[in-house]
């Protein structure tokens, strides 16, 4: 069986066209779409997000709220959850690695406004004509430099899928350092559920959950429906605690949401974790909140000193299989 970096290495291609001077396409489009073998995932560039990944007919695995997403961003600058499945900078709100204004304060909330809020440019478009390895359709995008001096670049790619353990999508994320300053960093891309949804994480014995409020644990054990080697189901309906919480699994890099009758299993590329840990944050979270429209299911690259110029970057693939909502239903593994 190929490895997932063996699968996925096309679309960093995609990512390193951020380097060849291709320049804008200039396009008047506000969603980028892509369409191949029963897939379909759409990206809005004004909103720095996909609103649609799924199978062509549906349902659609990336959670929206969509009455927020036409209010579009906060006109004071506070954060608008609109969902759908975004990437964010690790770390959040750290003493002394988090957001800082202008005036060199510590920002822990709302998050940065050039982060998750777009828009972003569409750099170009790619397929099969120019990459090989079995990548269809894809894209690059560009957001603009954040507070700290980091660029988000991304690459969206649908594949053929010719055995069923390969991934249908994949997603490039880099962080460029634009600054003559080395800056701490980590890549975070985040699906949004709805209150309703189930999430798979992994647990033992591959893995471990971690709070960081130890007295959260009765919170995250109420939501358990499932346990089997390897794998932990949770029921976010059955959330009580209003005002939300996290809890971050230490183990391999992936997650996985039913909807529908379908699966969306999402899995990174493994790195060093104990700077995330060292920060209160994991490779794998849950972000969940009692009575909420949206919820968060959360992969984190690791956290690293970026040079001035350089960079770090993690690729994600995606498999949507149809599946019952039950870990038995969570096929190829």
């Amino acid at each position: 069986m190929r490895t997932l970096r063996s699968r996925l290495a096309p679309i960093a291609l995609g990512v390193a066209l951020a380097q060849c001077g291709c320049g804008s396409l200039g396009t008047d489009a506000n969603i980028v779409a892509l369409e191949h073998d029963g897939l379909r995932l759409e990206f809005m560039l004004d909103r720095d997000r996909v609103v649609y990944a799924g199978p062509t007919d549906g349902p659609n695995m990336v959670h929206l709220d969509e009455a927020t997403m036409a209010l579009g961003p906060h006109p004071e600058g506070d954060y608008r959850f609109f969902g759908g499945g975004y990437s964010w900078i690790s770390p959040q709100n750290d003493p002394v690695l988090g957001w800082r204004d202008d005036a060199g304060e510590l920002m822990p909330w709302p998050p940065d406004p050039a982060m998750d809020r777009g828009p972003v440019e569409l750099v170009r478009r790619f397929g099969s004509d120019e990459l090989t390895n079995g990548v269809a359709t894809g894209f690059y995008v560009v957001s603009p430099q954040t507070r700290v001096g980091l660029v988000e670049e991304k690459s969206f790619s649908l594949y053929e899928r010719t055995m069923p353990h390969l991934p249908g999508a994949g997603i490039a994320y880099r962080l460029r350092n634009a600054t003559d300053r080395t800056v701490t960093g980590g890549t975070w891309f985040n699906t949004a559920v709805p209150g309703d949804g189930l999430i798979a994480v992994p647990g033992p014995p591959s893995a471990t959950v971690r709070m960081v409020d130890t007295e959260r644990h009765r919170d995250f054990d109420r939501l358990v429906a499932e346990r089997r080697p390897h794998w932990i189901l949770l029921d976010l309906s059955r959330a009580t605690h209003e005002g939300g919480f996290k809890f971050y699994i230490d183990g391999p890099p992936k997650i996985a949401v039913w909807r529908d009758g379908w699966w969306l299993r999402r899995e990174s590329m493994p790195g060093t974790t104990q700077r995330l840990i060292d920060a209160g944050e994991g490779a794998v979270a849950i972000y969940t909140d009692a009575g909420a429209e949206l919820h968060e299911a959360e992969l984190y690259g690791p956290l690293v000193d970026i040079q001035p110029g350089g960079s770090t970057a993690t690729i994600e693939g995606w498999w949507f299989y149809e599946g019952a909502p039950t870990l038995g239903g969570l096929v190829n593994e």
